[in-house]
């Protein structure tokens, strides 16, 4: 039996049984309860007051048992960094239909700032977002410590996936994507350093020397100081949906609350194009509402019918960010080497990145069954052109003819 024959006969297997498990887990509700864990808290810091407070979480855990661990979606809430609270139905919504999926969802609170006149400056506004993001990141490690020390909630923490609406999605893409502080201008620097004392961009609000690494991104209305924050983060997939003519957080480049006296910000269409610019995976859901929330109207009840289709589109995101069938990494040694794939999704043509002696490669494109779809794929200046018209997520596999080496990626493939 060949090596490659090996590989794809364990590779069935492994699917079968992925498949099993699965079922319609994160597509369709399995129950239509959950638990609730309210006011879990997750760290503490100093508001901008110099009061001390606990920062607290409010946990929605699927009713039915899992044998797997399960993947977790953090979401923090709007209201400008002076309102709103980890109750607010805009984000509650999501994490109890995501719960009954199978989801472990968590509505956060952050710190906050006294009233909207504590804002109406640059320097105050950034420090709001800095504490947001700290305490966002602090969540984040909750999680990661909460799996490492008896993991009651049943998670899988290299499945951890955060957003927010407005504001909050402002602070959970800070806490992913503001990771490099040579990149800030100067003063925002001295402000960092001022609230936390160092320039690592951690944070002090708890579960320090635990890890805030996630598994994809949800903005809904939220922004960026800037798109070159991602330059480095093609392989974090990102949910967006905005309202196109939204006048308190801009969908494309704009000031919050339309004053300039408040820095630009890079909604959620630059960050889209950002991220397909990067090669990385993106989806944008731009919805024509009056409301600056798309799924919520000005009374803060459901817009049924944004809010639907938000979900739909949200759960085939997170079906590719968390698929129920993916390449094994352990079970055979001779795959070795992980590399990139752009664009991702793709079309026809995929550029491979990453790849040392990639001339020394035969390829192969494979379903996620194991069916080989094309073979002896031929690669010109790091290009393979694909001769078939496909949809779904696939993997490109290298052999190395010399060494028998095997090297893999996922696409996603859409035409």
């Amino acid at each position: 039996m060949s090596k490659f024959t090996y590989f794809f006969l364990v590779f069935l297997s492994f699917s079968f049984n992925v498949n099993a498990q699965c079922d319609d887990r994160y597509n369709e509700p399995l129950s239509d309860t959950f638990v609730l864990h309210q006011n879990i808290i997750y760290g503490s810091n100093t508001t901008s007051d110099g009061d001390s407070i606990d920062l607290t979480m409010d946990i929605f855990e699927p009713a039915f048992a899992s044998e797997n661990p399960r993947p977790v979606i953090i979401l923090a809430h709007g209201g400008g960094f002076f309102d709103g609270s980890k109750e607010m139905a805009e984000v509650v919504w999501f994490c109890e239909d995501f719960a009954k999926r199978g989801f472990v969802t968590a509505s956060i609170n952050y710190r906050k700032e006294a009233s909207v006149l504590s804002l109406i400056d640059r320097e105050k506004m950034i420090k709001a977002v800095i504490r947001a993001t700290e305490d966002y990141k602090a969540s984040i490690r909750y999680f990661h410590r909460s799996a490492a020390e008896g993991n009651p909630y049943n998670i899988n923490s290299e499945l951890i996936i955060v957003g927010g609406t407005s504001a909050g999605s402002i602070a959970a893409l800070h806490s992913v994507f503001m990771d490099e502080f040579y990149k800030l201008p100067s003063n925002y620097q001295g402000w960092i350093v001022e609230l936390s004392g160092d320039t690592t961009l951690v944070g002090t609000s708890g579960n320090l020397g635990f890890s805030d690494d996630i598994a994809g991104v949800i903005n809904i209305s939220g922004a960026l100081i800037s798109p070159s924050h991602m330059d480095d983060d093609a392989h974090i997939p990102i949910f967006n949906s905005h309202n196109t003519v939204d006048l308190t957080v801009p969908y494309r480049y704009g000031y919050p609350y339309q004053i300039p006296l408040l820095p630009i910000l890079a909604g959620s269409l630059p960050i889209h194009n950002k991220m397909e610019e990067i090669g990385g995976y993106s989806v944008l859901y731009p919805v024509n509402e009056l409301n600056h929330v798309p799924h919520t109207k000005f009374d803060g009840s459901k817009n049924e019918e944004v809010y639907t289709t938000m979900m739909r589109k949200m759960a085939r995101f997170l079906r590719y960010v968390i698929p129920c069938t993916e390449l094994p990494t352990s079970f055979n040694t001779n795959i070795v080497q992980p590399f990139t794939v752009f664009p991702n999704p793709a079309k026809d043509i995929l550029e491979i990145k990453g790849l040392e002696n990639i001339n020394n490669y035969d390829f192969k494109l494979i379903d996620v069954s194991g069916k080989v779809i094309e073979s002896e794929l031929q690669v010109n200046n790091e290009k393979v052109v694909l001769q078939s018209s496909l949809n779904g997520i696939y993997f490109l596999v290298g052999t190395n003819t010399i060494t028998s080496e095997m090297a893999t990626s996922k696409v996603l493939i859409q035409n």
